[in-house]
């Protein structure tokens, strides 16, 4: 047996084998063996070759079904050979395709350009909001010291306040003693006046009274004298105590001055943190003032009254006006001052409720910001991300030349589709060229057992008859087809694995292509998600921002306001301190003046003791007796002159009740009495 070139073995015809020695013995045993002998093993060797055309007809039929099966495996191929055309077409379609796509992909790279634009214009923007940010969170935080020494300063001056009202009131307690020791003076005035007239008149008519009126005199003066020192006393007492008020109300100016200095000083540094506040807002705001300027009236509230606006000084000719005025004019200024005082308590009643909204604003606000804080750190770790994958995909674009857009998205399914299709088709052809490859080997392994057979077999020696020479044609035609037909068979096997590899080369760039294609996609979503996202939130800023900043200028308004409302109460406080003053001026002038009359009083009354001691009436031993009831006298007075019986006097009442009146009294004739009122004469 010959091996043909494709690897199968070519079957010579059966019966060559069996011919040759037959023709080759043929002249040998025609010589020796006779006739029954050639019938005989002509007999045998018909028998072999009948036995062995059976077995070439069994071999044929099972050639013509193995050609039959490597029609239908031709027909199986040939279909495949279609399909993998209709493939190869559908490769190309989508080439074309992946042109279109790379065209796209070209596109979709400029519009990555753009973004990469977009996205470095909006890291701009970022830093620039972030630094604004700072900026809001530097005038955020002045602002809230700014608020909290305001309410510090408000709280003090809402103190002094409430001192100045409680001093206010003790002014006010003490106007009343000084107005009502200002009448006991004036009524004291009067009765020196009366007395002076009566002592006068006394003086005058004192000629015919004895030493016994005189003595009655004296004590009666004495007496006088006494209740005077008495009521010097406490006026001096008085007077040692609105010295130690007044020394206590000047440790108090001077202790309001300093704190007064020490406000101008805090004040004026807040001017300048307010000025500075004033020219950051001023810089980085642009709101319209009006509307600001509406907003705060609508915070702040009613404006300051007329009479603190106005910053009038004190003109001398007002305190000497105050100084010179009656007490109800300076009663009725006291109130004015009280509806001031109370006016006042109200605006700062009013501002403290203000300041503390303003305060919840802004605690507001700092929610706010520290929320937009978070979401700015947020945003710039999505930021760092983005710059990473930007910084991926620009590594990654000259490679991959872009990605497909959203519209090829139903043309690769429906490929993927048939992709599938085709690698379970594909799959059925290789199980089906498996167990072919598994039959070619089986029956290789038969021939080769069937060829060390027929080798094995020992040549017959009869001479074996002539074949039929159709048989032998038709075999050999079918050895021929068989032979073609596996040279055909591992042609389309050789193409067919050419197709796979290619077909598995495609498949594996057409999953790239569309994995690349969905990440891109999904990473170009992202991007333009997060962009808008980022965008919004930057336009969140930038209003916050303006809000911020139109809060920052409402702040510096109030500021201005809360100034001018210290202003206010300084004046307030000055104008208080002046009236203060004007009334120690008075006091001290009344002072003067009760001392004056203390004087005066003193003199008198030496004067009078003088004049009782140089007048030494004789004084008898024996005791007086009332004119009328006779009873007796015992301070020496006689009755001489005294008509009882005309001016009725009960001397008992007199005499017990009070003797320097009765030793006065006694001094004077009752001619002069008679004409003098009982309640003049008990005075």
């Amino acid at each position: 047996c010959e091996v043909n070139a494709t690897g199968m073995e070519n079957i010579p015809y059966p019966g060559s084998a069996i011919l040759l020695p037959f023709t080759m013995a043929d002249d040998q045993t025609m010589g020796d063996v006779n006739l029954e002998e050639q019938c005989r093993l002509l007999s045998e060797e018909n028998k072999k070759l009948s036995i062995d055309i059976a077995s070439l007809q069994l071999s044929n039929r099972s050639l013509v079904n193995q050609n039959r099966d490597e029609k239908k495996k031709v027909m199986d191929c040939r279909l495949q050979i279609s399909d993998l055309e209709s493939r190869l077409k559908t490769l190309e379609s989508t080439k074309t395709e992946l042109a279109d796509c790379q065209t796209q992909s070209e596109r979709l790279r400029a519009s990555l350009d753009a973004t990469e634009s977009k996205l470095a214009s909006t890291e701009r923007r970022a830093t620039e909001a972030e630094s604004l940010i700072r900026v809001k969170d530097s005038i955020i935080e002045k602002q809230r010291n700014f608020s909290k020494e305001l309410e510090g300063q408000v709280k003090i001056l809402s103190e002094e306040t409430e001192a100045l009202k409680s001093k206010c009131g003790n002014l006010e307690m003490n106007l009343k003693e000084a107005l009502d020791r200002a009448e006991e003076c004036d009524n004291l005035r009067e009765l020196l006046a009366a007395k002076t007239k009566l002592l006068d008149d006394l003086s005058k008519s004192s000629d015919g009274i004895g030493e016994s009126g005189l003595a009655a005199a004296n004590e009666f003066f004495k007496a006088q004298e006494a209740k005077m020192t008495e009521q010097i006393n406490e006026l001096k007492h008085t007077r040692s105590e609105l010295e130690n008020s007044l020394a206590s109300l000047a440790s108090e100016k001077e202790l309001l001055e300093e704190k007064n200095l020490q406000k101008e000083t805090e004040l004026n540094e807040l001017k300048e943190k307010c000025s500075s506040l004033e020219a950051k807002a001023r810089k980085g705001g642009h709101g319209e003032r009006s509307k600001n300027d509406a907003t705060n009236a609508r915070l702040i509230g009613p404006s300051l009254p007329p009479w603190i606006m106005e910053e009038k000084k004190t003109d001398p000719s007002d305190l000497e006006k105050l100084a010179n005025a009656d007490p109800a004019t300076l009663r009725s200024r006291v109130l004015e001052l009280e509806s001031q005082v109370h006016e006042l308590n109200q605006l700062l009643t009013y501002r403290e409720d203000v300041i503390l909204r303003i305060h919840e604003e802004i605690s507001k606000k700092a929610s706010r910001l520290e929320a937009a804080e978070v979401e700015r750190s947020s945003l710039s770790a999505q930021v760092s991300i983005l710059k990473r994958e930007l910084a991926c995909l620009r590594d990654d674009a000259p490679r991959r030349r872009g990605g497909y857009p959203p519209e090829i998205e139903i043309e690769i399914e429906r490929l993927r589709g048939k992709r599938d299709r085709e690698y379970q088709r594909r799959k059925r052809a290789e199980t089906e060229m498996d167990e072919l490859d598994q039959e070619n080997n089986e029956l290789k392994a038969k021939i080769k057992s069937l060829e060390e057979q027929l080798a094995n077999i020992p040549p017959p020696k009869p001479p074996a008859p002539q074949g039929d020479p159709t048989d032998k044609s038709r075999i050999a035609e079918l050895q021929a087809a068989l032979s073609q037909l596996r040279m055909d068979n591992e042609a389309k096997r050789s193409e067919l694995f050419d197709l796979r590899s290619r077909f598995d080369e495609k498949s594996a760039q057409v999953d790239k292509l569309a994995a690349e294609v969905k990440t891109k996609e999904r990473a170009v979503a992202e991007l333009s998600t997060e962009l808008s996202s980022k965008i919004s939130q930057l336009e969140y800023a930038n209003k916050e921002l303006e809000s911020v900043r139109c809060r920052v200028v409402r702040g510096g308004s109030e500021t201005e306001r809360w100034q001018t409302d210290i202003n206010s109460v300084r004046t307030t406080n000055r104008f208080l301190s002046a009236q203060a003053n004007e009334l120690r001026l008075k006091l001290a002038g009344s002072e003067k003046r009760v001392e004056n009359l203390q004087k005066q009083l003193m003199s008198k009354l030496q004067d009078s003791e003088y004049a009782a001691n140089s007048e030494q009436a004789p004084v008898d031993n024996h005791p007086l007796t009332c004119p009328a009831c006779g009873e007796e006298m015992r301070n020496g007075v006689s009755f001489a002159d005294n008509n009882h019986d005309a001016y009725r006097i009960n001397h008992r009442c007199l005499y017990y009740g009070n003797p320097k009146l009765l030793s006065i009294v006694l001094r004077f004739p009752l001619s002069l009495l008679k004409n003098v009122p009982t309640q003049r004469f008990e005075e």
